[in-house]
């Protein structure tokens, strides 16, 4: 009962203010486990000129430092929106592992097997449209939501944080849409 509490609060909005990633709107403030959580950037993932994902970074309150983003113990959300055909769950699995590797430069050990659980949630077919929310919960780790379902819960906060520095960290897998996501 709990855990559809969860994930049916995550999709309520407040008002009507809305940002736009692309073709992708992503709503300025949206409530997660009862906590308010305002949008602080969005932008799409491109590669060689086609659109792949929309991503939008809820926080309590903005930051433009994504050291501090990266560090913070407080409830975080990004919202993955695939908006291109071209991604499959072969090829998402394939982008996150190059993530982590260079959020992580290349040490991936001490996270290894909580990497791999993370990219078996997303074994399942990945189609255009499909929403997944990666809901950071200081005390209980990241849970994985697809289309409004949970998939996986992983715990750590050095797990959270090597995966927000996919998009935030210091060799990002895109700086321009870092520097969206910091709202800049």
């Amino acid at each position: 009962m709990i855990r559809r509490v969860v994930i049916a609060i995550m999709v309520l909005s407040f008002g009507l203010s809305a940002a736009t990633a692309g073709d992708t709107v992503f709503e300025n403030e949206i409530v997660a486990d009862g906590i308010p959580l305002k949008l602080n950037g969005s932008g799409v993932r491109e590669k060689f000129w086609i659109d792949l994902y929309a991503v939008g970074l809820y926080l309590p309150k903005k930051e433009r430092d994504a050291q501090k983003i990266l560090e913070a113990k407080e409830p975080q959300l990004l919202r993955l929106v695939i908006v291109s055909s071209f991604i499959s769950d072969k090829t998402m699995r394939k982008g996150i592992m190059e993530g982590f590797e260079k959020a992580t430069g290349g040490d991936l050990a001490p996270l290894k097997s909580r990497i791999a659980k993370f990219v078996e949630s997303f074994a399942d077919r990945i189609e255009k449209g499909d929403v997944f929310e990666l809901f950071y919960r200081p005390g209980s780790g990241l849970l994985i939501v697809k289309n409004g379902k949970e998939v996986e819960t992983i715990e750590g906060d050095d797990f959270k944080r090597a995966l927000f520095a996919i998009w935030l960290g210091d060799k990002p897998a895109q700086k321009r849409l870092k520097e969206n996501l910091l709202g800049k």
